[in-house]
C-alpha cells in the first residue's frame, strides 16, 4: 500500500489480549482491509544462528522470530511480538519481509494470526499445533518440512528468503 498526498496509510488499532489459541494474542480493535499493514517487525536486536543455538530456552523468557537463514529478531515487546500461529492465517509478510499484512478482511475482535512456517525454517523443528482452525495439521515444522502443496501454498506469504525456492 502507498500513501497518498495526506501521507502513508495508517496502521489500524490492534491490541494484545486473552487468546483462546495461546496465552496472549493479538486482537484488530475495527475492520481491517485485505493488503492492509497490520503490523511491522523490522524493531528489535538481530540474532545469529551462532547466539540462537547458544540461547538456554530454559531460562530464556523473550520472543525470537527466525528472518533469514542465519538471522533470527529478538522482539522488544511490541504487539507483533504476540502474533499468534494459525493453520489458516488471515496475516502474511509483504514483499520486503518487514511487515505483516492482511490476507483478506479481518473483523473488528478478531484474532490476528500469521502460520509460523513462512519464517522458519529449522530442521527437524516440530511443535505441538493449538489454533483449532479448520485443516490444522496439529503440528508445526519449518517450511523445509512442509508437504510440497502446503509449501506451494505458503511460499507467496512467506519471508523472502523461503519464496527463493
Amino acid at each position: 500500500m502507498t500513501g497518498g498526498p495526506e501521507g502513508p496509510p495508517r496502521t489500524p488499532a490492534v491490541k494484545v489480549g486473552a487468546s483462546a489459541v495461546a496465552g496472549l494474542g493479538v486482537f484488530a480493535e475495527e475492520p481491517v482491509a485485505a493488503g492492509t499493514v497490520v503490523a511491522r517487525i523490522d524493531d528489535g536486536r538481530v540474532v545469529t544462528r551462532a547466539e540462537y543455538e547458544a540461547i538456554d530456552w530454559d531460562r530464556y523468557t523473550g520472543r525470537i522470530m527466525q528472518i533469514d537463514r542465519d538471522l533470527f529478531l529478538e522482539g522488544i515487546g511490541g504487539v507483533e511480538d504476540f502474533i499468534n500461529h494459525g493453520c489458516d492465517p488471515n496475516l502474511g509478510f509483504d514483499e520486503t519481509g518487514r511487515a505483516f499484512v492482511a490476507l483478506r478482511p479481518i473483523a473488528a475482535g478478531e484474532e490476528v494470526l500469521y502460520h509460523y512456517s513462512t519464517s522458519e525454517d529449522h530442521k527437524d523443528w516440530r511443535v505441538p499445533c493449538r489454533c483449532g482452525l479448520p485443516g490444522c495439521r496439529g503440528v508445526l515444522t519449518g517450511f523445509r518440512d512442509l508437504s510440497p502443496e502446503d509449501k506451494e501454498r505458503l511460499r507467496p506469504i512467506s519471508l523472502p528468503y523461503l519464496r527463493e525456492g
